[in-house]
């Protein structure tokens, strides 16, 4: 596909008398951006918020960098937008902009203690056996076959966690806590 401007960090975009600031927002994808108008606190955040108010309830997300992620959310959350336009589902006014980025932080935190209490029980353990754990733990679902997105996600968290510390890949690439 052919591309007319590469957006980066700190460009605007001018659209129907408005400018847009380019903020890079990774960890959906690394190249996400948001688009922010300030004078109208518009904020079109593509796929950034996963998990927010308004989830399906069986969906673990698709995070490729979770820190990422969650540095995202907050800098869009600290911009307090007016509206929030997603790539999907609805989109958000008012005080239900703040609750749904609060939402998707505190899906990935549900997320990282589904998968730290399924190392505490099961340990060392492989990614597509954690992602069918994790749909269990947090939406009572048995899967068995974790779809792509689950198994990219779930691995994801533990290459965080890894990094903090709190597990390691083992010799034959499964995941056990750091302890």
């Amino acid at each position: 596909m052919r591309v007319d401007r590469l957006l980066r960090e700190g460009d605007a975009v001018e659209h129907a008398n408005l400018t847009f600031e380019v903020l890079h927002t990774p960890g959906h994808e690394r190249g996400l951006i948001t688009l922010f108008e300030r004078e109208r606190r518009l904020a079109f955040v593509g796929d950034l918020p996963q998990g927010g108010m308004d989830n399906s309830g069986n969906w673990l997300g698709l995070f490729h960098d979770v820190a990422a992620q969650r540095r995202s959310l907050r800098r869009v959350a600290e911009l307090n937008p007016a509206w929030e336009f997603r790539g999907h589902r609805v989109p958000h006014h008012g005080a239900d902009v703040g609750a749904n980025l609060a939402a998707s932080v505190a899906r990935l935190d549900n997320i990282e203690a589904a998968l730290l209490e399924t190392l505490g029980a099961k340990s060392p353990i492989s990614v597509p056996n954690a992602a069918r754990a994790a749909f269990r733990a947090l939406f009572d679902l048995e899967v068995t076959q974790p779809p792509g997105y689950a198994v990219t996600t779930v691995l994801a968290f533990f290459i965080d966690l890894a990094q903090r510390g709190r597990v390691r890949r083992t010799d034959d690439l499964e995941w056990e806590s750091a302890k």
